[in-house]
């Protein structure tokens, strides 16, 4: 992938703001998780005094319930036998974190404490439930792609020319809150492992950046990521070889080498994990897998991976040219026999979806004034 620099400092995102819900906001969430969904909104929002309760009680309150009620069902998407099971229990998970987060949203005491909380296992609770609303959102670029590649490229303040399968990815995460200042970390491939290593770039442009404004002060980003208990995460290609168990999830960042060299060339999303069988499921921008058929025939050829990945998806797919929003899976047991590789999967600090200020100006020293 070639580095391409922003053509633009700043542009509008469909980032999510959610002091309330209004009557069209509803709708996007009928839409993207489900009746019941509403319904349980609604149904909080009857049921939360607007006056008695602190609104930094609230927001607590909203986290800690999301994290312990949706372990259950996070844990039965992770155990389903097969991709159309998994998918159910996925959308079934997806009703149940919408309206938490639309509160956490609501109840942030700030827009830089939007998702803070004393105890890291609630943080990342709340973590997984964003990763799942982004990959949400990309299943809807998936069926009704018209629109996809040019809301990634202005997303990343880019030119349509530009590669754009990072950008598509940063486009999702933008859309539940990831901070605008970090956007350039998930421009490219190697920008993207400097990003989740915690490997500073310094100076003009610089992608990976070193100093983070929080708690009235300026700190190095990993001490402060370490310091609220959420750590940015890489497993490289050498962990992913020979190992099970692996910590994958819905709305990891994935990087993957085409060409059989030591580099990345492609970035993806993880849609979906199959534990049991170490087969992990992808979706992306700018992608030649499996794209959304519109016009399936009555009578199509045998395609195990076709019949899996709209199992998946829940969609009609044919393969892609190229240059898609589209679909792929990848048996990670086979990952030393192909050319073709999983380079690394990243996730995000809970911070990272938080409003901050960042420099990285000078590796020695952060800026002197707030």
């Amino acid at each position: 992938m070639r580095e391409y620099a922003p053509t633009s400092p700043e542009h509008p995102s469909r980032r999510r703001q959610a002091p309330d819900l209004p009557t069209h906001a509803l709708l996007a969430l009928q839409r993207t998780a489900g009746n019941q969904a509403v319904a349980r909104y609604l149904a909080r929002r009857e049921a939360t005094p607007t006056d008695e309760v602190p609104l930094t009680a609230r927001h607590r309150t909203a986290m800690e319930e999301l994290a312990r009620t949706r372990l259950k069902l996070f844990l039965q998407m992770q155990a389903a036998p097969d991709e159309a099971e998994r998918r159910t229990r996925t959308i079934a998970l997806r009703a149940h974190d919408a309206p938490y987060l639309a509160d956490i949203r609501r109840f942030a005491p700030s827009p830089q404490q939007r998702f803070a909380h004393e105890d890291p296992v609630v943080q990342d609770a709340v973590l997984a439930a964003i990763q799942l609303e982004a990959v949400a959102d990309a299943e809807g670029d998936l069926a009704s792609p018209k629109d996809a590649h040019k809301q990634a490229y202005e997303a990343a303040g880019m030119a349509p020319e530009h590669q754009w399968c990072g950008f598509f990815a940063l486009e999702k995460y933008l859309t539940s809150n990831f901070d605008q200042e970090l956007r350039a970390g998930l421009f490219h491939t190697n920008d993207i492992q400097r990003f989740f290593t915690y490997t500073y770039t310094f100076g003009k442009g610089a992608r990976s950046l070193k100093w983070i404004y929080a708690d009235g002060e300026w700190q190095d980003v990993r001490a402060y990521h370490a310091k609220r208990g959420s750590l940015r995460q890489w497993i490289s290609s050498d962990q992913i070889n020979g190992r099970s168990s692996l910590d994958i999830r819905p709305g990891d960042i994935v990087t993957v080498d085409h060409s059989g060299t030591a580099e990345a060339d492609h970035i993806m999303m993880v849609h979906s994990f199959h534990a049991a069988t170490n087969t992990l499921f992808t979706i992306g921008g700018n992608d030649g897998g499996y794209m959304v058929d519109t016009k399936p025939a009555a009578k199509r050829a045998d395609d195990p991976k076709r019949d899996q990945l709209e199992a998946a998806s829940g969609q009609s797919l044919k393969p892609g040219g190229g240059g898609k929003v589209a679909m792929n899976s990848y048996d990670l047991d086979d990952q030393g026999r192909i050319r073709l590789r999983i380079a690394g999967v990243g996730r995000m600090s809970i911070s990272d979806f938080e409003d901050h200020r960042y420099d990285s100006t000078s590796e020695k020293h952060p800026p002197k004034t707030a």
